[in-house]
């Protein structure tokens, strides 16, 4: 440093004079802005990554619950296969979602799960405090109530958050039990260490590249790598969420494969779902959210749990996409924009109803004969409030062949060239359709030899053979 100075001010007595000031004058502003600017970035990053971990765990469990209870109430303590089924779930969540106890309260304050063994199942509750204002369909933290001992220079001096909130039926209008999460601190801690040596480095730096500058200074940007991966980290375990489907499914033969995009930073909206309602019917559901990340994860849940919840109430699969589409425009973003392809198969009757917003055809293959595409080429959901969605109906036939897909298969690109939908058909029509896991395997094998194993976005492959 001293001689850079020698050399910036031998020969000018006035430069010398402003050089020196200079460098009073960015110690000082140092002392006072940078020091207090570090303690505060840590505590609001600290609180940051805290409710993106709230918010995150939060949205993971509640619709995992959902998707368990199938929306319905639990008002009596667990025992037997239930509690056995239960503490199963508790196990595969906790690989998704890192919390050290969960428990589930039924609305009248009845304790009816734990994971921890040395909770009182079966005791009530006074209703409130947090848990009466959870009732209130209200999402109750721990993080609203830190005082200034308690967060200090981003150092929260706890070690669990405590979480309250409310889990609805699949209509989303009443309250069917209230869950209570624990979770650990310290992975957020390590992350808000880090950023905020990066926070004191950065003005250090900032310090001494100002002086060696002058007066012209420097402006320093600094990426948040760790929000960053908390993001997509959540992206990624919404999205596994969108693609878990039952192996075996009476009447049919299930195949599928979800291959995520090359690229590191993309998170695609790619879903499907099967699921079965009364008389023998089963729903299969495939779908891709415009965009990519939290946003598209968070929108392609949604769709899903509203279609299986009007499927419950309705017979038509037309009737069903409408509705979704009128309270997708209701509650998400206008520039989201949701293609899907949903159908009802009746089992005992062969018959297979159909819908389809936007999203690329169904093909059915048939032996000895060439391929039918399947498709109402109706708009995606999300383009408009009201839209008159159409349905149709085709008879299976034993060993019938139907594969759905997501554009992510025919838009993988090799230069400037487009895999298509013609390359598909052609594969699919000179292709053995006896097994559905190895037709899988073949079709994604071949989009990644014409791509070389380089998709631009996420591609969803299900094939599903009609048995009877």
């Amino acid at each position: 440093m001293k001689n850079i100075s020698d050399r910036v001010t031998s020969g000018s007595p006035v430069l010398k004079y402003f050089f020196n000031r200079y460098v009073l004058f960015t110690l000082i502003f140092f002392l006072l802005i940078g020091i207090p600017a570090t303690i505060y970035f840590s505590n609001l990053m600290t609180t940051l990554f805290i409710e993106i971990f709230e918010e995150s765990s939060v949205a993971v469990v509640r619709a995992s619950f959902q998707t368990l209870t199938g929306g319905e109430p639990i008002d009596q303590p667990l025992s037997g296969k239930e509690l056995s089924t239960f503490d199963l779930f508790v196990k595969e969540l906790k690989m998704h979602v890192d919390f050290q106890e969960i428990n589930v309260w039924s609305v009248d304050g009845t304790l009816v799960y734990s994971s921890n063994p040395k909770e009182p199942v079966g005791e009530r509750r006074e209703i409130k405090g947090d848990f009466a204002r959870a009732l209130k369909n209200k999402q109750i933290s721990e993080i609203e109530s830190f005082s200034s001992k308690e967060l200090e220079g981003g150092t929260v001096k706890k070690e669990t958050l405590e979480i309250y909130f409310p889990v609805h039926d699949l209509s989303e209008k009443r309250i069917t039990n209230i869950l209570e999460i624990y979770a650990p601190l310290e992975p957020i801690q390590e992350i808000v260490s880090k950023a905020r040596l990066a926070i004191g480095g950065f003005f250090i730096v900032l310090f001494f590249v100002v002086v060696i500058i002058g007066q012209t200074g420097a402006v320093m940007l600094t990426r948040k790598e760790e929000s960053y991966e908390i993001e997509k980290n959540i992206s990624h375990t919404l999205q596994d969420a969108l693609t878990i489907i039952p192996k075996e499914v009476p009447g049919v033969i299930l195949s599928f494969d979800y291959h995520s995009a090359t690229e590191e930073a993309r998170v695609g909206g790619d879903f499907y779902d099967v699921f079965r309602l009364d008389g023998n019917k089963v729903c299969f559901l495939i779908g891709d959210v415009s965009g990519s990340g939290l946003h598209a994860a968070i929108v392609a849940q949604e769709v899903r749990n509203t279609i299986r919840a009007y499927a419950l109430e309705s017979d038509s699969t037309a009737e069903i996409v409408d509705k979704t589409n009128v309270l997708m425009n209701k509650i998400s973003d206008f520039s989201t924009m949701i293609t899907l392809f949903f159908c009802v198969l009746d089992i005992t009757s062969s018959t297979l109803k159909y819908c389809s917003a936007g999203h690329p055809p169904v093909i059915l293959k048939r032996t000895g004969k060439e391929n039918r595409y399947l498709s109402t080429f109706d708009m995606p959901i999300g383009t408009l409030p009201e839209i008159d969605y159409r349905e149709e109906e085709t008879r299976l036939e034993i060993e019938d062949v139907l594969i759905f897909y997501t554009d992510g298969i025919i838009e993988a690109r090799r230069g400037k060239e487009l895999y298509s939908d013609e390359r598909l058909g052609k594969l699919i029509e000179g292709a053995d359709s006896s097994n559905p896991k190895t037709l899988v395997n073949l079709v994604v094998d071949d989009v990644l030899r014409f791509s070389g194993s380089n998709l631009a976005d996420d591609a969803a492959l299900m094939v599903v053979k009609f048995v009877g």
